[in-house]
């Protein structure tokens, strides 16, 4: 068997190099989560609150409205169906 593979022509960056990340400067910002799978909101929690992101979790939008008008969100990240 014979894999067409193209040439590549950079170096992709290593894993080290992300490892580097460890929070960020200015005002902490809320990212609400809106997801039917709680796994998924879970896995998206563990890997922004070690950066100092405030993070919101919902099962569905009609929660994360009735949630936003209390506590708005910087960012909203939706994957619910």
């Amino acid at each position: 068997m014979r894999l067409l593979l193209s040439e590549v022509t950079y170096a992709s960056p290593t894993l080290s190099a992300y490892a580097l990340v460890a929070g960020y400067d200015g005002k902490r910002r809320c990212v609400s989560i809106v997801d039917d799978d709680i796994a998924h909101c879970e896995m998206v929690s563990d890997i922004l609150e070690p950066l100092g992101f405030a993070v919101q979790s919902f099962n569905s939008g009609a929660e994360c409205i009735l949630a936003l008008r209390n506590r708005p969100a910087d960012h909203i990240h939706d994957r619910s169906q």
